[in-house]
């Protein structure tokens, strides 16, 4: 008999979906709730007939519907989309964002017929294994604060008039000993982004210009301000207990008075 032959529908697509990493979105130096995540997508139609109405869904980030320009793809033809997320409290505490997105069409054979939908979980384009989450890490640091001032009373806070000390080293160290030092601004502040975790901050002392005394917080309780233990929590600015000293500012003032010329 005749040969029968048949084009054969094999709708298919393929997504892709590429994070580019965290933003500092509030450029304070970590990585904390509020920053982004930007994810690009791309869909390929690796069928033979035409689909229509593609979209993406990311459920994980609560992001549904996401457009794909074009949304009608020819067989071999790609639409591309971009999301940006923004990152949850949550999210830094987990220390990475893991999700997949799914792309869904509506096929249409050669006569104009839809065909069931079709779909396809992403795949992240970096990595070796198919169809696989895009883990985006997220940087486990947090800022601890300080300053280092003259306190003048000797209260231990820093009140109206007690400046802060510039060009102080602050030595900070973690657990494993190992030490960071940074230097006090013009106002006395300074500031470190260090891994979370515990860390030792010690004013050093011999970096005071005219040197100075720790003073004390109370009159029954030593100033544990230097040293002092601090926790970094990541996402998270922390301030340290200000660092007060009685500053040396030793000073003679002469004064010389002539008498006029006497007539010996």
């Amino acid at each position: 008999t005749t040969d029968d032959g048949y084009f054969v529908n094999m709708p298919e697509l393929t997504l892709e979906k590429l994070s580019n990493g965290v933003v500092d979105a509030n450029n304070n130096g970590i990585t904390d709730a509020g920053d982004t995540i930007t994810y690009d997508f791309t869909v390929t139609n690796t069928g033979n007939v035409l689909i229509n109405g593609v979209s993406i869904d990311d459920t994980t980030i609560s992001m549904t519907n996401i457009p794909v320009s074009p949304s009608t793809l020819n067989p071999g033809d790609v639409g591309t989309a971009s999301v940006t997320y923004m990152l949850t409290e949550a999210d830094i505490t987990a220390g990475s964002v893991s999700n997949q997105a799914i792309a869904t069409g509506t096929p249409q054979d050669p006569n104009g017929m839809d065909l069931p939908p079709v779909t396809d979980d992403s795949d992240d384009p970096t990595t070796v294994t198919p169809n696989d989450p895009t883990v985006t890490p997220i940087g486990q640091n947090g800022i601890i604060t300080g300053v280092v001032f003259a306190d003048t009373n000797g209260d231990g806070i820093q009140n109206n008039g007690e400046v802060g000390l510039a060009n102080v080293s602050v030595d900070i160290t973690d657990a494993g000993g190992m030490t960071t030092t940074v230097t006090t601004d013009a106002n006395g502040n300074w500031n470190a982004t260090l891994p979370a975790g515990d860390f030792t901050v010690d004013v050093d002392e011999t970096t005071l210009a005219n040197g100075g005394v720790d003073t004390v917080l109370t009159t029954t309780t030593p100033d544990t301000s230097d040293p002092e233990t601090v926790t970094v929590v990541a996402g998270m600015t922390t301030p340290t207990t200000d660092d007060g000293y009685f500053v040396n500012m030793p000073e003679l003032t002469l004064e010389k008075l002539s008498n006029g010329v006497v007539d010996a």
